[in-house]
């Protein structure tokens, strides 16, 4: 006579631990996405907010030379 000795183990709860540690890695990636997204946003609005600071400084001070010191809109400039 030949015996059979068989073991069942339950692996539901690893599965669903398994499958909301990768839920958490996709959104944690997908943050760390969106975080980088808004660094280089930020960049560019500073950089393009500095080009605006220069050019309309630059102008102001052309339109100073070209404005007779008389003029009333001299002082807001």
């Amino acid at each position: 006579m030949i015996g059979c000795v068989a073991t069942v183990v339950d692996i539901t709860a690893r599965k669903r631990a398994e499958a909301e540690r990768e839920q958490l890695q996709a959104q944690l990636f997908e943050a760390q996405q969106m975080e980088a997204i808004g660094t280089l946003a930020a960049g560019i609005a500073h950089d393009f907010n500095y080009i605006l600071g220069i050019s309309s400084s630059g102008y102001i001070e052309l339109t100073l030379m070209d404005v007779p010191p008389t003029r009333a809109c001299l002082q807001s400039l």
